[in-house]
């Protein structure tokens, strides 16, 4: 991965049917995507990566800082999130609101930022002709971070963040469903545990609180810079430097996390109302960190079992129509560096209970082994397709290359994970059903409709295992 540059993603991409009738095991899917990346690091700690395309004048710029949701300190629910909106608002040798006018003129497109649980990052994609202006813009606005923001852009982007909250979440049914969910996996003062007052503790956020976490967090030092496109390696070395080179690092802003692995769901149970029309259950599992035996064979485990599930629960012929047809879905984990979670859900019919669902989803893990092999071989090419579409267009690979890096240290990883997923066998599978999906480790979360209570969701109950 890390030689000689071919021609884009050299896709060179094979599919290798077998023609043989006999199953199973059907032959794998084949491919091979080359990312040749240049690595360098600046005196003042930047991580640089440049992967080269020349087929298209154009560049995709990615500054990736290593701080989101899980640092947000104590009561200060999104203040990660408030801080990614600062950024838009100025910085010292540029006018106040002028990024996305001036990124437009630029000649700009796929231009925004966004917070996740462990990182914040910055993107656009660029004329390879306004790339050292484009450097310049995203040095400026790194290097006047530690400065702080005004009372009036603090006062602005807190409303236009809690303006979010209510449309992304609370003015939701069911809103806060990932929120709810990580209360009932994670313990207390785990940092993937999300606060269901989001908004007003980014509210009570201070502008020296704020310019704290900032100073702490948006420096070289704790900052990846991904270049994607018509650069030379050379060429983003002098551009780099020459901007970024004179930032003042924070000197051990990115502490090492040591949260053990979560080996069973904090809650056994959860009740919450909401303003909804039906109700609905989900079982939710912890599920293995990236790299941790298990992490490639969750996802098809969970598949698996949803599958049998819903064929249990949504059955009229077997007089076990417990949840409503095509209600039973999963959720597929979404991969954090320090652990994901999963979970399957369905809608109740008049007489179906939480308890068919579990029960369900029991006969489903013990029926796994009479799935055919079909099913999962075509769940593997779902997902070798999807990395394969994550790595087209010269935006979503620098987006994915950071999500690569940040994971899995390696922003060329994409290869590994292909093979990692071609290398999944049903026995390894079933292996994670009967180990990840045990009902012990799960958390029952049961929402109930209350015309009194918020759209979103209010808890009323918490079993503790």
């Amino acid at each position: 991965m890390m030689g000689k540059r071919v021609g884009l993603l050299g896709l060179s991409l094979w599919l290798l049917a077998s023609a043989c009738d006999v199953e199973p095991p059907r032959a794998p899917v084949r491919m091979m995507i080359n990312l040749p990346v240049t690595r360098f690091v600046l005196t003042n700690g930047l991580e640089v990566f440049v992967q080269e395309d020349h087929r298209a004048p154009r560049v995709a710029v990615n500054v990736t800082y290593h701080v989101g949701h899980k640092d947000d300190p104590p009561g200060r629910g999104g203040m990660a999130h408030l801080v990614e909106h600062l950024q838009f608002t100025g910085s010292q040798h540029t006018a106040r609101d002028s990024f996305f006018h001036t990124m437009t003129d630029l000649g700009a497109e796929d231009i925004n930022g966004t917070t996740g649980a462990d990182i914040t990052n910055y993107f656009e994609t660029v004329p390879a002709s306004s790339l050292d202006a484009t450097l310049w813009i995203e040095a400026d606005r790194m290097a006047s971070a530690r400065l702080g923001w005004d009372l009036h852009e603090v006062d602005r982007e807190k409303n236009v963040v809690a303006q979010e909250l209510r449309l992304r979440y609370k003015n939701e049914p069911n809103g806060f469903r990932h929120q709810l969910l990580t209360r009932a996996v994670y313990p207390e003062g785990h940092p993937y545990r999300q606060s269901l007052d989001e908004e007003a503790e980014e509210r009570a956020s201070t502008r020296a609180e704020l310019k704290l976490f900032a100073a702490k967090y948006y420096a070289p030092d704790n900052a990846t810079l991904m270049l994607v496109g018509d650069v030379t390696p050379e060429q983003a070395k002098e551009l780099v430097t020459r901007h970024f080179g004179a930032i003042e690092p924070c000197a051990g802003c990115r502490p090492a996390r040591t949260v053990p692995p979560v080996q069973a769901a904090a809650l056994k149970r959860m009740r919450v109302v909401a303003d909804v029309d039906t109700p609905m259950v989900y079982v939710v599992w912890p599920l293995p960190a990236p790299g941790e035996d298990g992490f490639y064979e969750a996802p098809y485990a969970l598949a698996e079992i949803e599958g049998n599930a819903s064929d249990y629960n949504e059955n009229p012929d077997r007089n076990k129509l417990t949840m409503r047809p095509h209600s039973v879905s999963w959720l597929a984990p979404r991969p954090e560096r320090l652990g994901t979670i999963g979970a399957i859900y369905g809608i109740p019919t008049a007489k179906g209970t939480a308890e068919d669902l579990v029960d369900g989803i029991e006969i489903a893990r013990r029926n796994i082994v009479a799935r055919e092999w079909a099913h999962m071989s075509a769940l593997r090419s779902q997902e070798i397709s999807d990395e394969v579409r994550g790595v087209e267009s010269l935006g979503d690979r620098a987006r994915a290359m950071q999500m690569y890096l940040e994971l899995f240290g390696d922003p060329a990883y994409v290869m590994k994970y292909l093979h990692a997923v071609q290398d999944v066998t049903e026995e390894r599978m079933r292996g994670a059903v009967d180990h990840f999906f045990d009902l012990d480790r799960a958390a029952v979360v049961i929402i109930t409709p209350d015309p009194s209570a918020p759209r979103s969701g209010k808890v009323v109950e918490e079993v503790k295992r």
